[in-house]
């Protein structure tokens, strides 16, 4: 599987608009990210790698427990300010317009791999209580009345739905294989490198 491809069409299964594919360093390898679309920014004082600020860590190792106990995998944040865990990573997605974040820990067997989040932006929602005007029928009484029965509510955080996280869970399972596979593949090509050099 092309990671960063597969990462953009996650994105757009789940109507995000981006995401991040964070793989762990490996002993004598540095961490890898794929990004896509609309994500954070750098943190002051960090690299790009959001996931190993000790605040991230904490926060997902802790989230990870509670998600053993509760038979699930997937960390869902609502709404990014009003998560007092990662009032860190404000600063980082100020200007974005980002509120919504899935993260999935990827696994393969029991061997940790990474993370693959994806993003969701606030929303405008507005709802007709009196229905939608329509011109071409007679009303009995005037326009304006409608905009008194009109509710519209703005920066609302979007919500995660059940089939969101059934989806999410099985393309994390996809991406855990794929990784596994990327990985050992560079292990392999650098092997042979190794090797290639050794015999010049």
């Amino acid at each position: 599987i092309e990671l960063q491809t597969a990462l953009q069409e996650t994105v757009k299964a789940l109507q995000g608009c981006g995401g991040r594919l964070y793989i762990t360093p490996k002993i004598n390898s540095t961490a890898e990210l794929f990004v896509c679309g609309n994500g954070p920014n750098l943190l002051e004082g960090n690299d790009s790698f959001i996931e190993q600020h000790p605040d991230w860590q904490s926060w997902a190792s802790f989230s990870r427990q509670n998600l053993e106990n509760a038979g699930t995998q997937s960390l869902i944040v609502t709404d990014l300010s009003k998560t007092p865990a990662l009032e860190f990573l404000i600063p980082a997605f100020q200007g974005t317009g980002i509120r919504g974040m899935l993260v999935l820990p990827l696994y393969y067997r029991a061997f940790f791999l990474g993370y693959l989040s994806v993003f969701r932006t606030e929303i405008d929602t507005e709802t007709l209580w009196a229905v939608r005007f329509d011109p071409n029928e007679k009303q009995h009484f005037p326009r304006n009345s409608f905009e008194v029965w009109r509710e519209l509510k703005r920066g609302q955080a979007q919500q995660w739905t059940q089939s969101d996280r059934e989806l999410a869970l099985a393309l994390a399972h996809h991406f855990a294989m794929a990784i596994q596979q990327y990985e050992l593949y560079s292990e392999v090509q650098s092997l042979n490198s190794n090797l290639e050099q050794q015999v010049e």
